[in-house]
């Protein structure tokens, strides 16, 4: 996003918000559901040296976001969704949900404290290969991979990497942004080629910090009232997988996770929120009866429950032109005001 463009986007918000038409709007909308995708919470002080900027959200935004949902949204547990969604449930009101994806410890240590005092539910859906067995997601190893990229130039003759690989950790650009570009070009491999090349990794030690949670803090969690869905076992693209093998993948993730439990699997987060019909089909058949994207669209009643939006949320989703947190900026932003005002696409993430 250009400097003008954000400049722009945060005086429009400032505007609405402090004249009061933002929430006169937002009563006149017809009642509409909104889902929030998280990834991370951050300590505030480590937020500046995070790898992927657009998965993680400090302490105090996570809050402040929090407190600003709930001026706009009723805040509901996922599961009371599929009501809202069938049409058994007529949605007089506008409800949000709350959800995160990938099971890093940083949900259980920071996340959950601040949803419990702000009584706020949310679900949130593990990999199984991350939580169950500790395996590091191949875009964790990837930062740590770019990191020894700058540090060992030996490497580049050892792991005779692909072209564009190359291209994307030499290109002229932030770190964060070749991180970006190199992550790119891996999801756009096939699944079976994109693990080939992450092979070549295995050696490199993930830091402590993309450490996932235990099953105990699972459980503590889902017994305090938190949602638990599936999403996946190693964050593979199951659109890029062969069918069969993304059946089985949204399957053993879906039993692993009810073996563990005790409890039944409702909810599916399609990794990178890609799903087409093959793997829709596959997640219905494995008993899922929600399943989420990461298409901004707002799911609406009658509409494929098996293919929701979500609105991906991190740090910028509230951070104003001057770098600071704007309360006005995010109710914009998960509104939907921004949407209708630049005509952007639905990709969230």
């Amino acid at each position: 996003m250009s400097s003008a463009v954000h400049h722009a986007k945060t005086l429009l918000a400032f505007g609405l918000m402090h004249t009061g038409l933002l929430a006169l709007l937002q009563r006149l909308r017809r009642p509409h559901v909104l889902v929030l995708a998280y990834h991370r919470v951050t300590p505030d002080a480590e937020m500046p040296a995070v790898d992927y900027p657009a998965m993680h959200v400090s302490m105090a935004s996570f809050t402040a976001q929090l407190r600003l949902l709930r001026r706009f949204y009723d805040i509901v547990p996922l599961a009371d969704l599929t009501a809202l969604l069938d049409g058994t449930q007529p949605l007089r009101r506008h409800v949000a949900a709350v959800t995160f994806d990938d099971g890093y410890r940083d949900n259980f240590r920071h996340a959950f404290p601040i949803l419990a005092r702000e009584n706020v539910p949310a679900t949130f859906f593990l990999s199984v290969g991350f939580v169950d067995r500790g395996e590091p997601f191949w875009f964790d190893r990837l930062a740590v991979a770019a990191r020894a990229w700058e540090a060992q130039p030996e490497l580049r003759q050892a792991l005779q990497l692909p072209a564009g690989l190359v291209a994307a950790f030499d290109a002229p650009a932030t770190r964060v942004e070749r991180l970006r570009r190199a992550a790119a070009f891996l999801k756009a491999l096939p699944d079976g080629e994109r693990r080939a090349v992450m092979d070549r990794f295995s050696g490199l030690e993930v830091e402590r910090n993309a450490a996932p949670m235990g099953w105990d803090e699972v459980r503590a969690m889902r017994d305090a009232g938190m949602g638990i869905g599936a999403h996946g076992t190693q964050h593979a693209i199951l659109t890029r997988m062969d069918p069969s093998d993304a059946a089985h993948d949204i399957r053993t993730s879906v039993e692993t996770i009810a073996t563990r439990l005790g409890t039944q699997v409702a909810a599916f987060a399609y990794p990178n929120g890609d799903a087409d019909s093959n793997v829709a089909a596959a997640a219905a058949a494995a008993g899922v009866q929600l399943g989420f994207t990461m298409q901004a669209a707002n799911p609406r009643p009658g509409i494929d429950r098996l293919r929701c939006g979500r609105r991906n949320v991190c740090e910028d989703t509230s951070r104003s032109a001057w770098r600071r947190f704007s309360g006005a900026y995010f109710a914009c932003e998960i509104t939907g005001i921004f949407d209708v005002v630049l005509r952007r696409g639905a990709r969230s993430r």
